[in-house]
């Protein structure tokens, strides 16, 4: 996305990490109002994790184990957020493999609830919240649904989740 693009740049040319929050965007709901973009917290509250905020670590040893603990906290988000896209992105290939109807079990999605679902889910990853928190529930709701769309989608939304997943 493009607040990816300008934070990279930043990070670059400041020598610090900046999130969409550190910016104070903006972000449009599905309802066309603003609303502010909210703030990554990687280390959750956890006083013992010391974020890595600058491109050249400063020499203070007594923060190197804490960094390293963020480090690798961080690093498990970002792996963490990776492989709920690599899931997200089967759900929606699964939904556009079906043909016709197949056998419904109980429960009954249409596609159109599946794309709120999936939207919902890149709405979070755009907005750069790609924590455990913030993507566990998303990407559930996605595979959930998923499974219990029955029903070949219209060609309208055919179009707009392959564009997804190109």
């Amino acid at each position: 996305s493009q607040i990816t693009i300008v934070q990279q740049r930043l990070t670059v040319l400041t020598g610090q990490s900046v999130t969409a929050a550190d910016l104070f965007l903006n972000f449009i709901s599905p309802d066309g109002s603003l609303y502010p973009a909210l703030p990554l917290d990687i280390g959750g509250g956890d006083p013992a994790l010391v974020p890595v905020n600058m491109l050249v670590i400063p020499d203070e040893p007594w923060f190197t184990v804490g960094r390293e603990l963020f480090l690798v906290k961080q690093w498990t988000e970002f792996r963490f957020a990776f492989s709920t896209m690599q899931i997200v992105i089967k759900s929606i290939n699964s939904v556009l493999d079906i043909e016709g109807a197949i056998e419904t079990s109980g429960y009954f999605k249409s596609g159109p609830e599946f794309l709120f679902e999936v939207l919902s889910y890149f709405t979070k990853i755009g907005q750069g919240l790609f924590t455990t928190d913030a993507l566990y529930d998303t990407t559930f709701n996605v595979i959930k649904c998923a499974s219990q769309v029955t029903v070949e989608v219209s060609n309208r939304l055919i179009i707009l989740l392959n564009s997804i997943t190109i």
